[in-house]
């Protein structure tokens, strides 16, 4: 929701220069893959970010869970593998979103 907004506010102020590309004749896909691509790298760089942040707070936070909370309950030794797995599937989970963030905020402006 949040990149369907931003992404649109941006196609909005580029209203002129994507009107000045349809009338020299360029294709609905030539206009929206700038917005495809910038949709795209914000999502992953957002999934990098909040992975970042999610494992930092697993090792940062798993002595205070497991000395009082859960106890019997092993949080880590989390296998690197999995970690990465989990990165690769954000990511690209993310870019999906952003594609499909960016179609529909450059939409409404195409027609």
């Amino acid at each position: 929701f949040i990149m369907v907004i931003i992404i649109g506010i941006k196609t909005s102020q580029k209203k002129k220069e994507i009107e000045v590309t349809r009338l020299l004749g360029a294709t609905h896909w030539y206009i929206r893959w700038p917005f495809i691509l910038e949709g795209i790298t914000y999502g992953v760089i957002g999934a990098f970010f909040g992975w970042i942040v999610a494992v930092g707070g697993l090792l940062y936070a798993t002595p205070f869970l497991q000395s009082t909370v859960l106890k019997s309950i092993p949080l880590l030794p989390a296998s690197p593998l999995f970690l990465l797995e989990v990165l690769v599937v954000e990511l690209l989970f993310a870019a999906v979103l952003g594609v499909i963030a960016s179609y529909l905020a450059v939409l409404r402006y195409l027609k």
